[in-house]
């Protein structure tokens, strides 16, 4: 267990870095290649996000819907704002 904590924080760090790393190297002040990466990677991971729900969907209807209605919608918001300012700060802090 404590190595799956080890390497989901290490993962989770070095995503967060090559994502700085990323909007650092295309980002200056003639061009704001910046924010088309960070709206770019938001796009992408939509888009996975809603084929791998619409596959769950398919695969098994019923278990989803129980999954589903049985979580407080409050816990979707809150995942929903803490990933919308954690893209929005970190666009921010790649054009300073």
């Amino acid at each position: 267990m404590v190595w799956l904590l080890f390497l989901s924080i290490f993962f989770a760090t070095a995503n967060t870095l090559l994502y700085k790393v990323t909007l650092n190297a295309f980002s200056s002040p003639t061009t704001n290649y910046g924010f088309f990466i960070s709206q770019f990677s938001t796009l992408m991971y939509t888009c996975q996000a809603i084929l791998v729900s619409v596959i769950l969907i398919i695969r098994d209807y019923n278990s989803f819907r129980n999954m589903f209605m049985q979580t407080p919608t409050m816990v979707f918001i809150y995942m929903g704002l803490l990933d919308s300012a954690s893209a929005t700060l970190g666009a921010i802090a790649g054009i300073c």
